[in-house]
C-alpha cells in the first residue's frame, strides 16, 4: 500500500505557531480559515523561509515509529503537503523549499534510510484526490483533504491524535 502522510497538522503543529504568532486562541485558527489564511500571510510576509523554522513537530517519536513500521510491513511512505498558495508564482517556491527544509530537520534520518520514499506537494487544500487510488491511504487532519482523496477512490484516516492511526494492513 503507498502511505501519503500529510505535513502541516500531522507531522508539524502549523495551528499552534499561528496562534502564538497571532496572540490568539488555537480554536480562532482552527475554525476561521479566513482568519488562518491571513496569518500564515502574515508569517510567510515577515519570516520568509523562518516561518517553517518556527514549527514544532507533532507526535514525533509516535510518527517515527509508526513510519518505520509501515516500511518494515512492505508500505511506501510519502508525503503530501498542500502549499496553499494563494499566487503560486510567489509562495509555491518557497513554501516547497521551507517544508522541505522543515522534513530534512525533523524526518530526514527517514529520507536517507528509505522509509519516507518521496514527497508531494499541491497547490490547494482539496486537491489531494489526485493522487488517490484503490491501494492508496492518505493521513491527513483536513477532513476536505479526506473526503476528496476518498471520493477519487483512494482510503483516508481524519487525524487528529495518534490513537486515530490505528493499524494499517
Amino acid at each position: 500500500m503507498l502511505i501519503y502522510v500529510d505535513m502541516d497538522g500531522v507531522l508539524s503543529d502549523l495551528d499552534g505557531y499561528l496562534a502564538d504568532y497571532a496572540e490568539v486562541p488555537l480554536h480562532r485558527i482552527k475554525f476561521d480559515r479566513e482568519f488562518r489564511a491571513g496569518v500564515v500571510r502574515k508569517s510567510f510576509d515577515s519570516k520568509g523561509l523562518l516561518h517553517w523554522h518556527s514549527l514544532k513537530p507533532l507526535d514525533r517519536d509516535f510518527w517515527h515509529s509508526k513510519m518505520r513500521e509501515w516500511h518494515e510491513a512492505g508500505h511506501r511512505i510519502e508525503i503530501l503537503t498542500s502549499y496553499g498558495s494563494w499566487d503560486p508564482l510567489h509562495v509555491s517556491p518557497m513554501a516547497h523549499r521551507g517544508k522541505t527544509m522543515w522534513m530534512r530537520t525533523h524526518y530526514g534520518d527517514l529520507f536517507e534510510s528509505g522509509v519516507i520514499s518521496g514527497f508531494n506537494g499541491v497547490e490547494q487544500c482539496g486537491q489531494k484526490g489526485f493522487f488517490a487510488k484503490r491501494d492508496a491511504l492518505l493521513v491527513d487532519d483536513q477532513e476536505e483533504n479526506c473526503e476528496d482523496f476518498t471520493c477519487e477512490g483512494g482510503a483516508a484516516i481524519l487525524y487528529r491524535t495518534p490513537e486515530d492511526v490505528g493499524e494499517v494492513k
